[in-house]
């Protein structure tokens, strides 16, 4: 967002840490998120099959 920068998008996430929007030791705040929720998403996709 404009506000938080927040996306769920690691692409665009990287696009910020390579246009200075975030820095790279902010950075973890928003590889984590992301990286959790996949790794949550891929359990839950496991166990519905």
């Amino acid at each position: 967002g404009s506000i938080s920068l927040g996306s769920f998008n690691p692409a665009v996430t990287s696009a910020l840490i390579v246009s200075g929007k975030v820095s790279l030791a902010d950075s973890w705040m928003h590889f984590a998120p992301q990286f959790i929720g996949a790794v949550l998403a891929t359990y839950v996709y496991k166990f519905t099959q």
